[in-house]
């Protein structure tokens, strides 16, 4: 897929040691898994369910929370604010990936 050097795996390693995907299309999570495994994440915990995901993250303590901009029971958005009010999370990298099909 994707080669990174030595050097640009060592400097993103703290951020994606511990992932939290928030995907309700299990497809979607598992790629995005794969992409991650190669970058040399060592746990990742795939959530489809929104409302679980902030308990989670404060269990879990993830470097990076990639969660899907929009789907059905799931804004991504919404759930981004509410991560970062969230103050024991609020430090947490996050992106939101989409894929689109044309």
């Amino acid at each position: 897929m994707f080669a990174l050097d030595a050097k640009t795996i060592q400097r993103i390693a703290p951020v994606v040691r511990r992932v939290l995907i928030v995907d309700p299309n299990p497809a979607a999570a598992r790629l995005l898994m794969d992409l991650l495994k190669g970058f040399g994440s060592r746990e990742i915990v795939v959530e489809g369910d929104e409302a679980r995901v902030l308990d989670l993250a404060r269990e879990m303590e993830p470097g990076l929370i990639c969660t899907e901009r929009a789907g059905p029971k799931l804004d991504g958005e919404a759930l981004v604010r509410r991560i970062r009010r969230s103050s024991p999370v609020s430090y947490t990298h996050l992106t939101l990936p989409t894929i689109c099909s044309v």
